[in-house]
């Protein structure tokens, strides 16, 4: 009887593990938010970025304040999506607002926050996770639902509300 009892708690030990981790659905849902977040926020400054150019540089108006409006998304994109990324993730809320508003934090296997320089190589190593898709897609098949670029950076990305009471790292307090 004993024995049942501690291999049903061990079971379900291992099956509360499994819901800790978020799955490929709910991280898409917070990619999703982010880049809406991000676009809205790439628009905005690539329109001031126009508009300011087009008025203190003589030989930008020739055309409208518009004209340069892709060139600033271009040159834009990539740095506001590293540092919101990695900014975030290494930052005490553990995640981007995408995460955040979907209840998921960043940490590292230990489930501690992690580094910029983790969140960093989080970031560059999502270009291999990009490459077909097949990266994100090996979540699925994972025990800890982990995507190319969390194997890579050693993270995990997990449920804020399924982490174990005891670790006190994810707690949002300043």
């Amino acid at each position: 009887m004993q024995n049942e009892d501690s291999a049903n708690l061990e079971n379900n030990s291992a099956a509360d593990d499994k819901k800790m981790y978020a799955g490929f659905w709910i991280r898409l849902a917070a990619y999703l938010i982010d880049y809406v977040i991000l676009d809205l926020l790439l628009v905005l400054l690539s329109l001031v970025g126009s508009a300011a150019w087009w008025y203190l540089h003589p030989l930008g108006r020739s055309g409208s304040p518009m004209d340069g409006a892709e060139v600033w998304l271009f040159i834009l994109y990539l740095p506001l999506f590293w540092l919101y990324r990695t900014v975030l993730e290494s930052s005490r809320m553990q995640g981007t607002l995408g995460k955040l508003a979907c209840g998921l934090a960043v940490t590292d296997s230990g489930l501690r926050r992690i580094g910029f320089g983790r969140a960093n190589a989080r970031f560059w190593s999502r270009v291999l996770s990009c490459f077909l898709f097949v990266g994100f897609i090996v979540a699925a098949f994972t025990e800890k639902k982990r995507a190319l670029h969390d194997v890579i950076a050693g993270t995990v990305v997990v449920k804020k509300t399924k982490i174990p009471a005891a670790n006190i790292s994810l707690q949002l307090t300043p």
